[in-house]
This record gives C-alpha cells, sequence and structure tokens, in this order.
C-alpha cells in the first residue's frame, strides 16, 4: 500500500491550519482488484457525466446509506448524490472544480464512492498522462476553506485497466474519506475537497481472481472429461 501524508505547519506540529480549522490529510492507495474497461473517452468529466456512481454513508453507530448519483437540476455540468441528512455534489470539470460534502448531523465517519456503475474512474497523476485516453489527473486534496476540525484518512482503491492491459496505476474505481477525530461538537457543516476524474466508454467490471479463474478452468475440464466418457459409452 502506497501512502502520502500531507502534514504541517511551519511550527512542525503535524497541522495543517486555513479559515480557522485545523486538519491532517493522509492519502493511501490500495491496488485490491483490478477493474476493466473498454476505453477512456472523457478526461474532463463534470458532475453531470457521473450520473449512476452509488456513494454510501457509514455512520458513527455502524449503520449505512446509500444514495444514487444523478443530476442536481441545477446546470448542465452538476451533479450530487443526496442522503436523508447529507449530500455530495460536484460541478464543472473535476480537474479544476470541487466536491462539497455536507451533512446536518455531524455523525458520519465514512464516505466511500464507487465510480464504476456511472462509467467514471478517479485520475490521480498529476505529473504524467497514464492510461491512454486519459489526461492529466488530480489526487484528492482539500479546499482551504473547509471548516471541520478533523483527520482525513482517504484510500483510492480498485486499479482500473483497459482490456487488454495491465493497470497503469492511475486509475481507480473507489474513492473513501474516513473523517477520524471528528468533533461532534461543532454540529454538522460542509467541506470542499478536489478529486480529478475521467469517463469510460463503458461498463467497468472486476477481474475475476485467479482462483476463480482456476475453479473455472476446474470445472470446464470436468464437464469436458464426464462428455467424453459418455461417448466412449455409447
Amino acid at each position: 500500500m502506497k501512502k502520502i501524508l500531507l502534514a504541517g505547519l511551519a511550527t512542525g506540529l503535524g497541522l495543517i491550519a486555513f479559515a480557522g480549522s485545523a486538519y491532517a490529510l493522509s492519502v493511501n492507495y490500495v491496488d485490491g482488484t483490478t477493474n476493466i474497461t473498454s476505453a477512456i473517452t472523457t478526461p474532463a468529466t463534470t458532475g453531470a457525466d457521473m450520473a449512476g456512481m452509488v456513494v454510501t454513508a457509514v455512520f458513527n453507530d455502524d449503520s449505512s446509506e446509500t444514495a444514487t448519483w444523478a443530476s442536481d437540476g441545477s446546470g448542465t455540468d452538476s451533479g450530487r448524490a443526496v442522503g436523508s441528512a447529507w449530500y455530495l455534489r460536484q460541478s464543472g470539470d473535476s480537474f479544476f472544480k470541487k466536491w462539497t460534502f455536507g451533512e446536518k448531523t455531524s455523525d458520519i465517519k465514512t464516505l466511500t464512492i464507487d465510480a464504476g456503475p456511472g462509467r467514471t474512474v478517479f485520475d490521480v497523476w498529476y505529473s504524467s498522462v497514464g492510461t491512454t485516453g486519459s489526461s492529466y489527473g488530480r489526487a484528492f486534496t482539500l479546499d482551504s476553506t473547509s471548516p471541520w476540525f478533523t483527520n482525513y484518512n482517504v484510500t483510492y482503491s480498485g486499479l482500473v485497466a483497459l482490456s487488454g492491459a495491465a493497470p497503469v496505476g492511475d486509475l481507480y474505481r473507489y474513492l473513501s474519506i474516513n473523517f477520524t477525530n471528528n468533533h461532534p461538537e461543532y454540529g454538522g457543516g460542509t467541506f470542499s475537497f478536489f478529486a480529478d476524474t475521467d469517463t469510460t466508454a463503458g461498463a467497468i467490471n472486476p477481474v475475476p481472481e485467479p482462483a476463480t479463474m482456476l475453479l473455472l478452468g476446474t470445472g470446464l475440464a470436468g464437464i469436458a472429461g464426464t462428455m467424453r466418457r459418455r461417448k466412449k459409452n455409447i
């Protein structure tokens, strides 16, 4: 697992302070199960292009709520997922334009985005183009106006590759944000972040695990052997 820790004031206290808030941010990359898709069609993806993504909020009592991403009706480039007491919204080219997460209860501990159902992938490489059809990406960074006092543990997982090619390492299917040391006494609120996305030409499906393929191959061999024996007995 690769990990990037962003922390520190000039005082070296391991906290970053913006607009009256303080936080520490760690960004992790977990390969996980590789997913494949046919092609990258749009590197300049907007909120409206992500329809179908699945967003899951996990609360402090370990209950959860899932919402499906759709157009928010406020513009051609905007989309959002809305829960009972929370929302996640993005508008404009995700390389330049921020996502906004808001909640009324301040008791959400994890927010996970499965971009696959929306034919969307997260592009984390800024210094090189990466996968064919992609462009420069942007990994998770917080907007400086975030008002929350908390630590953010962010994980990208589920590498994405083009069919017939190995994953390059720039594209991921999942983005999970864990809010540690969240202080409920400050009440609910909103925070904003940047995370670049691309649009794919077709479905994004996990590659079968090697063990699954082995079992499938063994099963097919068994069926073939049975059929040969039956033919000999006729």
